[in-house]
Parts: C-alpha cells; sequence; structure tokens
C-alpha cells in the first residue's frame, strides 16, 4: 500500500485519507481472490466494466480493471495462436469488444472464461494463416 494513504503500525494502520486506504485494501483482496476466474465472476466484472464506461465513477472501477486485466492476460498469453490482434488495439478496446460479443452471444458464459474471452476475441480477430 503506498505510504501516502495507509502506514502499518504496530498499533494497526494510519490512515490519512481513509476511504482511498479502503479501496486499496478492498481491490488487492479481491484480487488475491479471484485468481481462477469462471464465467458467473467474469459476467459480473463485465457489468462493472460497462457500467464505468457509462458514468465513469469511481466505485465501477476497481472490477472494471480487473476486466480488462483479465482480457489482457488472456491477449498476453494466446495472441496469435487463437486470435491475431492487429497492432493499435488497446486493452481497454479489446475489453470492450470482447464485452459487445458476450453481450451478443451469452451462450459463451456457459462455458469458462477463458474460452468466452478467446471465442469473442476469435471471432473479431481471426488469424489469417
Amino acid at each position: 500500500m503506498p505510504t501516502d494513504f495507509c502506514k502499518l503500525t504496530p498499533w494497526g494502520i494510519e490512515m490519512k485519507n481513509k476511504s482511498v486506504c479502503l479501496l486499496l485494501l478492498l481491490s488487492a483482496t479481491t484480487a488475491n481472490a479471484a485468481f481462477f476466474l469462471d464465467s458467473v465472476a467474469l459476467h459480473d466484472l463485465l457489468a462493472e466494466f460497462e457500467a464505468y464506461q457509462d458514468k465513469r465513477q469511481i466505485r465501477y472501477m476497481a472490477k472494471a480493471s480487473q476486466y480488462v486485466g483479465y482480457v489482457t492476460g488472456v491477449v498476453d498469453a494466446l495472441d496469435g495462436t487463437r486470435f491475431c490482434l492487429p497492432g493499435g488495439v488497446t486493452a481497454e478496446q479489446a475489453a470492450g469488444l470482447v464485452a459487445k460479443h458476450i453481450r451478443e452471444h451469452p451462450e459463451t458464459l456457459s462455458r469458462h472464461a477463458l474460452d468466452a474471452v478467446t471465442s469473442a476475441l476469435g471471432a473479431n480477430f481471426p488469424c489469417k494463416h
């Protein structure tokens, strides 16, 4: 945790900005708890991503960032094998295309989150081998 906001002392946590400290603590806890992602959790994160895209309110930011991070991880691991992103596509653009595809094809959520993301990216960016 940044020392500007929260400082761990022998007596507990000293908070200069309680809301930022709480947000950091909750996002760190959530990130550890969501190491493996199923389609239900992906759907929940996707809803937060879309709410953040629509309203740009900080309350949606942590889970929206987790969603974009998950899509980014899939891209980093599988780009060039199951889909081929062209240069210049940003993480937020890829996440937006995945969200759109899942909304249009909700049956993809009956599979593992990885399969839902790769099928969405494959539909939008097929490889031309």
